[in-house]
């Protein structure tokens, strides 16, 4: 691969990406910050001498955060940053692999490297020696936005995580709270007697190779080892899933069951959702963390939605039915929403076809979330945009032809993950492995 060359942009192109770059708008702010921390320089012109610079980086990441507990100890704190900046770094380098070609990857490998992780405090010394190596005052590098775009990256995953945790709790476990932030939505539910227990079953699901990989049927153990129901020429595989039984008390005989799965953003997700809703404070995102409910007909799911309506209303402090299908959705997906109010905190509960919510996870149709999460982020002003400009990158995100090669390159990825797929019918050796 032939080096990357450096790349600037003009006063006048610095001047517009002000006004759409969500990074860039804080450039000047950043600028302040990154000489207070260092010297203790305020934008006044005095000098705090009496505040060691970690303090100074942790008051400013912590400045209009509302905690729910007690703020961490700073060294406990300082560890935290350390996370939070690793995962922000895998977490661009992932999206790049998720949904970039590798043409397109190879020219957006940051400048200065992304295998050596630094502390914060060294990322404000590199931009300082960037700023008194540049020259022409007038015009604005692409290494000062990668650290930039690092920076407030971190200050927008403070802002995200600090919705749900505690700042006494270490950084470094905000995985784990993830996870119980998950848990404790089902359980909520099954204590407020929505489903009864949880049961976990095997389950295989099917799909058609010849129609790009779409769902076509999800059958027991049971009927799978006793040959019932299995269709012919498709692929398959396994899974553990959760079943639930919705406690529906009507004059129909026919329970209604459903496929449990947790639902939640990414932060990288929930920062794209921000900026699709021209929203900069994750507070107001209600769908961050949130349940799948998957039918097995179009029957249940209707009165599996009326009646999670109903009880919601019943037991929660407020719920309301949102459209779950934008501009960028599938046209053919059939998914339904309800944010309830919980403990404080809005909750998605998703209601939808099993069909659809494999197509989501697996086809390489429009349903495909990832597929639509592309769609979205290399729109206009999108995440792509945002994350590296075309000012700086020189890629145009809009142009349709960089979109495609977007699209193809999943496609060809998810194609080559599903060949792990088994052909059904199985094998008699295949179903006494079982």
């Amino acid at each position: 691969m032939a080096q990357q060359k450096k790349a600037f942009c003009s006063a006048k192109a610095l001047q517009n990406l002000k006004k759409d770059n969500i990074f860039v708008q804080k450039l000047e702010k950043w600028r302040r910050n990154k000489d207070y921390i260092s010297t203790g320089k305020k934008s006044d012109g005095s000098v705090d001498t009496g505040t060691a610079p970690n303090q100074r980086l942790a008051d400013i990441l912590r400045e209009g955060i509302s905690s729910s507990g007690e703020t961490a100890e700073l060294n406990e704190f300082i560890l935290g940053i350390g996370y939070v900046l690793s995962k922000v770094k895998k977490d661009v380098s992932e999206l790049m692999t998720e949904y970039l070609p590798p043409s397109i990857q190879d020219s957006l490998k940051p400048l200065l490297g992304s295998t050596v992780i630094i502390g914060m405090l060294e990322l404000f010394k590199q931009w300082k020696e960037i700023e008194l190596a540049n020259e022409n005052k007038e015009i604005f590098s692409r290494e000062e936005f990668e650290i930039l775009r690092t920076i407030e990256l971190v200050r927008k995953y403070f802002l995200i995580g600090a919705k749900y945790k505690d700042w006494k709790t270490p950084l470094r476990e905000w995985q784990k709270q993830d996870e119980e932030q998950e848990e404790a939505i089902k359980t909520y539910l099954v204590s407020k007697g929505i489903f009864s227990n949880i049961k976990k079953e095997k389950w295989f699901i099917f799909y058609d190779p010849l129609n790009q990989w779409k769902c076509v049927s999800m059958i027991s153990s049971e009927d799978f080892l006793n040959g019932k129901n299995i269709p012919a020429n498709m692929c398959y595989e396994a899974e553990d899933v959760e079943i639930v039984t919705l406690n529906i008390d009507d004059s129909s005989e026919k329970k209604v069951k459903a496929l449990l799965a947790s639902r939640k953003k990414g932060y990288m997700s929930t920062i794209g959702r921000m900026l699709r809703n021209k929203e900069l404070n994750p507070e107001f995102l209600p769908d961050r963390y949130g349940i799948r409910l998957a039918y097995f007909s179009l029957e249940d799911m209707k009165r599996g939605e009326e009646f999670v309506q109903k009880k919601l209303w019943e037991i929660t402090e407020g719920v309301k039915n949102v459209p779950s299908l934008n501009k960028f959705s599938a046209k053919n997906l059939i998914i339904e929403s309800q944010f309830a109010f919980i403990d404080g905190k809005y909750r998605e509960i998703q209601h939808l076809p099993v069909e659809h919510l494999y197509n989501i996870c697996n086809s390489i149709a429009p349903e495909n979330h990832t597929l639509y999460h592309a769609r979205w982020y290399a729109a206009k002003n999108g995440l792509f945009s945002q994350l590296f400009p075309k000012e700086l990158f020189g890629i145009n995100w809009n142009k349709k032809k960089v979109q495609e090669q977007i699209f193809s390159y999943i496609k060809q990825r998810f194609e080559e993950r599903n060949k792990k797929f088994k052909p059904a019918p199985p094998s008699s050796a295949e179903l006494a492995s079982f």
